[in-house]
């Protein structure tokens, strides 16, 4: 054997390389979801920047409805109107709404990862950025 493939045999033993085995890379498991979106709102509109999609998505508002707050986190965005909430999924880009009851207002709001909730005064609905739908559940009045 020469010297230099003497060299490289070493080498391959010594990194783990020769005859296809290679050494399991360590990787850090972490759940979070890192943010992938960020939100711009407009008197007539609320526009969306997707990370995934490297573009910006907007959602024009209705006649005479006006943004009370947002939140943004992960791959979701919900926002609450005087009429309505809007949902925003990352991963398929796309805006859904549910509209309001009568007499109902939203009380608080939260996105993180693939979920954005809004919790109002008689339901909670939560925005699943995997399906792009809403899904509520009603408060028992007692």
């Amino acid at each position: 054997m020469t010297k230099n493939a003497l060299i490289l045999a070493c080498l391959f033993i010594l990194t783990g390389t020769a005859y296809g085995f290679t050494f399991p890379e360590e990787k850090e498991h972490n759940d979070e979801v890192v943010d992938e979106v960020s939100v711009v709102v407009r008197e007539d509109r609320v526009l969306v920047f997707s990370a995934t999609a490297d573009q910006w998505v907007e959602k024009e508002l209705r006649i005479r409805e006006k943004v009370n707050q947002y939140a943004a986190g992960g791959r979701v965005v919900v926002v609450s109107t005087n009429h309505r909430v809007l949902g925003f999924s990352a991963l398929i880009n796309k805006w859904a709404d549910k509209d309001f009851r009568r007499d109902e207002s939203p009380e608080r709001l939260e996105a993180s990862g693939n979920v954005g909730t809004v919790v109002t005064n008689v339901r909670a609905l939560s925005f699943n950025a995997r399906t792009g739908r809403w899904v509520e559940t009603r408060f028992r009045l007692d």
